[in-house]
């Protein structure tokens, strides 16, 4: 069974709408029509909402299930004094809310950052020479 199977059989268990599971867990309705598709797994952030708003612990959400064996090359490992470990532990001791908040923020932040760096990139196309005078 896969993860997207459990979240499926859990919530029809429960007798849940995706709409009653969606409002439970502050997940959208469609995000969790993908993960139960099979289109798309949710993060560990959205498993942690997901058990609670199907009322199972994590541990029963993912046991079980098949998980995929990652080729070697795709292990990413976080070292724990690290920038994204340190992130990771301030992220989690945020209320959901603020981590969404959070969230937005970093979103801001890189859509800026990519439009300075648009604007400050030259214009390929929209260049004009001036062609020296005739003597």
């Amino acid at each position: 069974m896969t993860i997207c199977e459990k979240i499926k059989a859990l919530r029809l268990k429960a007798g849940m709408s995706q709409t009653e599971l969606s409002r439970r867990t502050g997940i959208p309705q469609a995000a969790i029509s993908v993960y139960e598709s099979k289109t798309k797994s949710p993060t560990a952030l959205k498993l942690s909402a997901l058990s609670k708003g199907l009322g199972v612990s994590i541990e029963e959400l993912i046991d079980g299930i098949d998980l995929p064996v990652p080729a070697p090359g795709d292990i990413h490992v976080v070292h724990g004094n690290s920038t994204e470990a340190q992130l990771h532990k301030v992220i989690q001791q945020l209320e959901l809310e603020d981590q969404r908040a959070l969230l937005r923020q970093a979103k801001i932040i890189l859509e800026a950052r990519k439009t300075i760096t648009e604007a400050l990139q030259p214009q390929v196309g929209n260049r004009t020479t001036r062609r020296p005078k005739a003597a």
